[in-house]
């Protein structure tokens, strides 16, 4: 995701595409490190049954670059990526016009950390079907995975003026405003993302996430809107809760958050978020109870351990307070709440 609250990460917009996925239409969604490996001896062939009887058909059908890119597939997901690049090689050789072997041919370069040859392979793919859409956002994928921003965006609107209504390269576009550091343009293109697709559930969640951190009330309606769409997400609900807990509608944060609990008991951000809460309610031992639960489910959950000590403190607990701000830094003694939580009642002694 654009923030690090949620499961959305930079990683899912880039690399393998289509291997994992089917090729469907050519444009999914994987992840590597971008390194390019120095050359090294080719590894041996996972075979297998399926791999033999693409074998058996290319045989038939030598001339066929279908075949080949069919074969491909299956080497990458063997993790065959060098005898997969040679059978895309010859589909291209055959038949140059399929944009499923240019993606593919990336998606290969990209598993073997060659990020400038699956750039090569896509712009090759871009100069022979300018009019793919799926190339040119997967080409800007690889430009922004390579750190090349201004070349990510151009490939982009690229793609946006083959497909006016790509919803999927405005929210690529979100990302690399946000990475450049102008949110103002990421939202406008979150925005438009939805409004091109009224589903598009990461791209609700993301704009709620962005408006969130502006205090923009408008950031609880994305996020039903994501939640309404899917209502298993639980990242997104609980962005929900957040969002609904800035602007002190406690009642409805704890609805969420009781949601996401009845769906996944052990999620422990959801208690916590309960009992931060009730807190804020005055339900000391309701919070007290919630933030047992998130320390219970995650041990070295320090910020868990905090709150317990400061509802501790709230009700003049002292010995209580000095347990919990004491576990908390034995997690993390740096832990500066916690830290001052000690100096507090050290104050109180004088």
């Amino acid at each position: 995701m654009f923030t690090t609250t949620l499961k959305y990460s930079w990683i899912i917009l880039l690399g393998l595409c289509c291997l994992f996925a089917a090729c469907g239409d050519g444009a999914g969604e994987g992840e590597g490190t971008g390194e390019t490996p120095t050359d090294s001896t080719a590894t041996e062939i996972v075979s297998s049954p399926a791999l033999d009887e693409a074998s058996a058909r290319i045989a038939e059908n030598p001339d066929d670059a279908q075949v080949y890119i069919d074969r491909a597939l299956i080497h990458g997901k063997l993790e065959n990526y060098d005898a997969a690049i040679t059978d895309l090689d010859k589909a291209i050789t055959l038949n140059d016009t399929i944009a499923k072997s240019y993606l593919l041919l990336g998606d290969m370069y990209f598993a073997k950390r060659d990020v400038t040859r699956a750039i090569k392979a896509l712009e090759a793919g871009a100069g022979v079907l300018p009019r793919s859409k799926e190339i040119a956002l997967v080409l800007s994928r690889y430009y922004f995975y390579n750190s090349e921003h201004e070349k990510s965006i151009k490939s982009a609107d690229a793609a946006l003026r083959i497909d006016p209504g790509y919803a999927q390269a405005y929210f690529h576009k979100a990302y690399i405003f946000l990475e450049i550091k102008d949110t103002a343009k990421a939202i406008s293109n979150l925005q438009t993302a939805v409004e091109q697709d009224p589903e598009f559930v990461e791209a609700y969640t993301e704009l709620g996430l962005l408006l969130s951190k502006r205090k923009d009330p408008l950031a609880a309606d994305y996020l039903r809107n994501a939640v309404k769409l899917d209502p298993r997400d639980n990242d997104a609900r609980y962005a929900l809760a957040l969002a609904l807990q800035d602007q002190k509608k406690y009642k409805e944060a704890l609805e969420e958050y009781r949601a996401i609990i009845k769906e996944s008991p052990q999620y422990e951000n959801a208690h916590y978020g309960m009992g931060w809460v009730y807190f804020q309610m005055d339900s000391i031992s309701q919070a007290d109870a919630a933030f047992k639960l998130a320390a219970s489910i995650k041990p070295d959950f320090t910020d868990a351990y905090y709150m317990r000590g400061l509802v501790a403190e709230s009700v003049g607990d002292v010995k209580n307070a000095e347990y919990y701000y004491d576990q908390t830094l034995r997690i993390d003694a740096q832990h500066m709440n916690a830290i001052a939580g000690f100096n507090r009642l050290k104050q109180q002694r004088k």
